[in-house]
């Protein structure tokens, strides 16, 4: 998902029109309007309630800055990289892809931006490469994990 480039205000409520706006599926417009909770928060924690973990994240990383889209990015991926690592002790992409979007973090800047990009694309790789081994595993943790980074997601909007 792309970022924007000029800073906007982090979003509380939610509307129809901002769902409409960013493309909402028929099937999570009709679920938000069913839940009438114009607040995030409310919403994210109903959608946790009933495991649309994968709508909450849609949503939240819609209703986020760049800055707290990246801390949350990061955060995400600090998640799981144990995980990655214990399987593949040697394989350093996604440790370095995290530590390039750090950087960023600290200083945007085109050169840190780049090399960020780049390293989220070795990153990828080394996902698709390790995903069928991880699916097993990840299924039984998968729950309590998105429900962590979606409760740190709900904590950088506020």
């Amino acid at each position: 998902m792309k970022t924007p480039a000029t800073p906007r205000k982090a979003i509380i409520n939610v509307t129809r029109e901002f769902l409409k706006d960013h493309q909402a599926c028929s099937e999570g417009f009709r679920y938000w309007c069913e839940q009438n909770k114009p607040k995030l928060s409310g919403f994210i924690g109903q959608c946790i309630t009933d495991n649309h973990y994968d709508w909450a994240h849609w949503l939240i990383v819609r209703c986020m800055t760049r800055k707290q889209y990246l801390q949350y990015s990061i955060y995400a991926a600090k998640q799981c990289v144990a995980n990655f690592e214990k399987e593949y002790p040697e394989d350093k992409r996604v440790s370095e892809a995290i530590n390039a979007a750090q950087l960023v973090l600290k200083n945007d800047t085109v050169e840190n931006r780049s090399a960020a990009r780049s390293a989220a694309r070795s990153a990828r790789s080394a996902a698709r490469s390790a995903r069928s081994v991880a699916w097993s595993a990840a299924e039984s943790a998968e729950s309590e994990m998105q429900i962590k980074i979606l409760r740190y997601g709900l904590t950088i909007v506020k």
